[in-house]
């Protein structure tokens, strides 16, 4: 583990460790595959979890672990249906970016700026077709 915690390179002078690296392309996949509705989401999902977690675990009782609270809420939000887990992301990638930077995670610094684009994405999707003036068709009505 400790080869994987080594810096990859330097970029805009941010520190890339090979395992934040790593784990967040294995992240960045897995949400390709979500979109497309593979079977394979899950267990790319799940090895970029232990990846990550392997990355951040000498910071889970820090701001990483914070982070890791806020995180759960959103999804618990988001898997109840609530609609509020828009905020909950925006949350999380609000408070994720300076503190990945922080922390010497700068790859998944970079990666949040991305979700966090994708969850405004989605917030103003979801606002739009909220909105639209969908009126019921009764039953027996011509349509």
């Amino acid at each position: 583990m400790n080869s994987l915690n080594s810096e990859a390179f330097t970029l805009f002078g941010q520190h890339i460790l090979w395992s934040d690296m790593i784990g967040n392309l294995f992240g960045l996949a897995a949400l390709a595959l979500g979109w497309r509705r593979s079977l394979w989401t899950w267990p790319v999902q799940f090895l970029a979890g232990l990846i990550l977690f392997g990355a951040f675990f000498g910071h889970l009782t820090g701001s990483a672990g914070k982070q890791a609270v806020v995180m759960v809420v959103a999804m618990y939000a988001q898997a109840r249906g609530m609609v509020e887990f828009w905020f909950a992301w925006l949350l999380v990638d609000l408070v994720g970016v300076p503190l990945n930077f922080a922390n010497g995670y700068a790859f998944s610094g970079f990666v949040y700026v991305i979700y966090g684009a994708l969850v405004l994405w989605g917030m103003r999707d979801w606002w739009l077709r909220s909105r639209k003036d969908a009126r019921p068709v009764l039953e027996g009505a011509p349509a």
